[in-house]
């Protein structure tokens, strides 16, 4: 896998091309910088290459565990079904656009390296918070042609300019504490032409309008792990006052099941019903001509040429 045109190192951040994975005696594998002659060895454990100097510093806010062990959804047959459409609608989406080289920031463990391994030719997932053994991915199944990078959030991406088919923030750009400083140099790591798709919690979705009709107040917005919520028009408005990016696609209307409470998830007894009344209500809403109610949104952004 070529990484050089990639990968840059957070030593020298030498502007020529430097980067290359090479491997030690026993086995390890490192990315060495040809110019600096630093090496930044892979943890065995959960598979990242610790691409940073010195002491990594995180800025954001990582998943909570609760998250990680699945017990924030209502019941695992919920969780199955709410994830599952998360994976399929960003497959079908990337599958419009042809993405070489995928940058995945704020990728969490890396799975998505895997539920999208046959979309790109180049997969590189940079995660800021350490990634527990307990929820790696197995990497005796894990792409070749994919690398896990763990870096230091507090600095510009390692990556080089213009590196970039496809930026991808999955669930993870309203976990930025600095939106603009951070979008300013993501914007210079993507292509001319290329692009940006940010999936996230849709704040526009119909059981939180209610809810927030209801009482009056602003609910579910998650603030020990959020730093914003957006609709999909809040979303375009922000980005689009930070760096020269065109809405190409929106689509916030194709999950509506609610996350309720643990103490009702009998509701939830079986995947097949709970996928029947989610398109009963995606048909309703349609009839209706209620856009944009979903729980989840996926919003892809354009860098035209020469940022024309």
């Amino acid at each position: 896998m070529v990484v050089d045109k990639v990968l840059q190192c957070p030593a020298c951040k030498a502007s020529a091309r430097t980067i290359s994975i090479q491997s030690n005696e026993d086995g390890g594998r490192f990315l060495h910088c040809s110019s600096c002659s630093r090496r930044f060895a892979q943890d065995k454990d959960n598979g990242f290459f610790s691409f940073f100097v010195g002491a990594r510093q995180s800025e954001g806010s990582p998943m909570l565990q609760e998250q990680r062990e699945g017990n924030f959804f209502t019941n695992k047959r919920f969780m199955k079904l709410c994830l599952d459409s998360l994976v399929f609608h960003v497959r079908q989406t990337l599958g419009w656009y042809a993405s070489k080289v995928i940058l995945d920031v704020g990728c969490g463990t890396g799975k998505y390296a895997l539920n999208l391994k046959d979309l790109y030719h180049q997969y590189y997932g940079l995660e800021p918070f350490s990634v527990s053994a307990e929820f790696a991915v197995d990497q005796t199944v894990f792409p070749e042609n994919a690398v896990l990078i763990q870096y230091n959030s507090t600095s510009n991406l390692p990556v080089n300019d213009d590196a970039a088919d496809m930026m991808l923030l999955l669930a993870s750009y309203d976990h930025i504490p600095n939106p603009e400083s951070f979008m300013k140099d993501a914007y210079g790591k993507i292509k001319d032409g290329g692009y940006l798709l940010i999936l996230c919690s849709n704040y526009n979705f119909w059981a939180k309008r209610l809810a927030n009709k209801i009482t009056g107040k602003k609910m579910f917005q998650h603030r020990d792990t959020h730093f914003r919520v957006h609709s999909p028009d809040s979303l375009i408005n922000e980005i689009q006052s930070f760096v020269h990016l065109k809405a190409e696609y929106v689509n916030a209307d194709f999950f509506f099941l609610p996350n309720v409470p643990k103490s009702i998830n009998f509701l939830y007894f079986s995947i097949n019903v709970m996928a029947f009344v989610n398109s009963l209500l995606k048909h309703i809403f349609s009839l209706l001509s209620i856009k944009d109610g979903g729980s989840g949104m996926i919003v892809v952004f354009k860098k035209d040429v020469a940022g024309k």
